[in-house]
């Protein structure tokens, strides 16, 4: 669920998609291709960061459009398991 509570969003690992629905309708609001794409959490108001079984790291940015890459770690593998930290709450 995005930060707003507006987007919810669902990984397919095995396809290699991400879909997007409103939270308010269940209506869908679009896909993004990214290969082995599996973790998701809230980033900002709507935007998700994604991780993937090849080490790699993605803003969801525009669900319309396509991932954006923020890092990639080649010989990691990222599961399903992931979760935003806010730095301000931890003292960062």
């Amino acid at each position: 669920l995005s930060r707003d509570g507006e987007v919810v969003a669902a990984s397919c690992p095995k396809v290699g998609r991400l879909l997007y629905f409103s939270a308010r309708d269940g209506s869908f609001m679009g896909s993004q291709q990214r290969p082995d794409a599996c973790g998701l959490a809230a980033l900002d108001a709507n935007g998700f960061l994604i991780s993937d079984g090849n080490g790699g790291l993605s803003d969801s940015a525009d669900v319309a459009g396509r991932p954006v890459p923020l890092a990639s770690s080649p010989g990691v593998s990222w599961d399903n398991h992931m979760v935003a930290v806010d730095p301000l709450r931890f003292g960062a």
